[in-house]
């Protein structure tokens, strides 16, 4: 119940915080924010023609990049200019259709279109930095002092984070990757070959702000955001292949918008389940009689969604730095979180622990340290990141506690409450 409660917690700063960075990215290249709305309706539409009336995958992929470039070029010729909260509440009504609808309309339709866009975004990035060569003189950082009362450590380690390692992953490999494996062998590859995948994206969009970081990254984050920051880098290395530099940059923003959109309808999705699985637990009755759940009103699908929703939106308003700081920090916590449930397994099991722990506690470490950083930094400033920070480390602490009562049990035996619920 913990795990549950802080999982639906970190899911709602994702949201927030992915919802915040994709409307400033449509605010700034309204183009981008165009062809994605394209992009969802060409999603549903390749689902239906390759699940329903039977056309083979291949005719359906080649129709569905032909119908990407279009959209695309649309986009970029008719772009619907819109306020930043109105892409908000646009982008709240998508997750909570995509969220409820069945896998195959949409959300497997649509990430595996854009896969298409992320491979070749990455590629011509990495050709790009090849030929283009940059040359960046950036000032070297060489104090421990970062200002406003964060630290080198913990910062720089919940700061990369999905490329080395990330909580949100663990849940969409157990909540969603899981259900669309062809075969259970395919698990490593694509479990641990994703991950690769956003090591390399991590050092091109490092390699691609810093470039740009010693003369326009205050301005550029202004004016769009980290993803405008990131766009511009990328589409300059672009223009070494001979590509036009304004359509680069717009292609590159509605590349990571689309897997952010991605992004926020399956970590919708994965909070509705949990948040459900929260209301919906059987509990005695009064009169003694069958058990029944918390809450049913509360675990129907629409509601639980909706509930979901309307508190990652109040969340996202704003600048995303209201919600950015905590979002690493929540992320990789869930991911110390997940090594240690993985550990207590092994544990239980009789198997080496070691590969598991190292990490674990290292995470542990960091994440407790950065929280700590969080509250000291935001008290009388900003007092939700301390709300959520401080749930956030009591949830992690009274979880860290109960997982010592597996290791401490010398037959590495679940203690009995816990194998009575088990069996419950």
């Amino acid at each position: 119940i913990l795990f549950a409660i802080f999982a639906w917690i970190t899911l709602l700063v994702v949201i927030a915080a992915f919802a915040n960075i994709v409307a400033a990215t449509f605010v700034a290249n309204p183009g981008a924010g165009t062809s994605s709305l394209l992009f969802i309706l060409l999603a549903v539409a390749f689902g239906l023609l390759v699940y329903r009336t039977g056309m083979s995958l291949f005719l359906g992929t080649v129709l569905g990049l032909i119908g990407m470039a279009a959209a695309f070029y649309i986009g970029h010729i008719f772009p619907i200019v819109l306020s930043k909260d109105m892409w908000l509440l646009i982008m709240m009504g998508y997750i909570f259709v995509a969220s409820i609808a069945p896998v195959w309309i949409l959300l497997q339709p649509r990430d595996y279109l854009n896969s298409f866009l992320l491979y070749l975004m990455i590629i011509a990035a990495f050709l790009g930095i090849c030929f283009y060569q940059p040359t960046m003189e950036i000032s070297p950082f060489v104090g421990f002092d970062l200002g406003g009362g964060q630290w080198l450590f913990p910062v720089l380690f919940v700061t990369v984070a999905c490329g080395a390692i990330s909580g949100f992953h663990s849940l969409v490999s157990s909540g969603t990757s899981s259900k669309q494996l062809d075969n259970e062998k395919n698990a490593k590859l694509i479990g641990y070959g994703s991950m690769l995948i956003e090591g390399l994206l991590a050092i091109c969009a490092i390699i691609s702000v810093a470039y740009v970081a010693a003369d326009k990254l205050p301005a550029l984050l202004k004016a769009g955001g980290p993803v405008n920051a990131f766009s511009q880098g990328t589409a300059t290395f672009m223009t070494a292949l001979g590509l036009d530099f304004n359509l680069s940059k717009e292609f590159v923003a509605l590349t990571i918008s689309a897997f952010a959109l991605t992004t926020l309808d399956t970590a919708t999705r994965l909070g509705r389940f949990i948040f459900q699985e929260l209301v919906t637990r059987p509990v005695e009755s009064r009169n003694g009689g069958k058990e029944q759940p918390i809450a049913a009103f509360l675990g129907n699908r629409y509601v639980a969604t909706a509930i979901t929703i309307a508190l990652a939106w109040y969340m996202s308003i704003g600048s995303y730095l209201t919600i950015w700081p905590i979002f690493g920090t929540a992320n990789q916590m869930l991911a110390a979180l997940s090594l240690l449930a993985i550990a207590a397994w092994l544990r239980k099991e009789n198997r080496k622990t070691f590969m598991v722990t190292i990490p674990m506690y290292f995470m542990f470490a960091v994440t407790f340290c950065s929280l700590g950083q969080l509250i000291y930094a935001n008290l009388g400033k900003n007092w939700l990141i301390v709300g959520i920070s401080a749930g956030l480390a009591v949830l992690s602490a009274a979880l860290f506690i109960e997982a010592y009562r597996v290791f401490s049990n010398d037959k590495g035996q679940i203690p009995n409450n816990l194998q009575a619920q088990n069996q419950e």
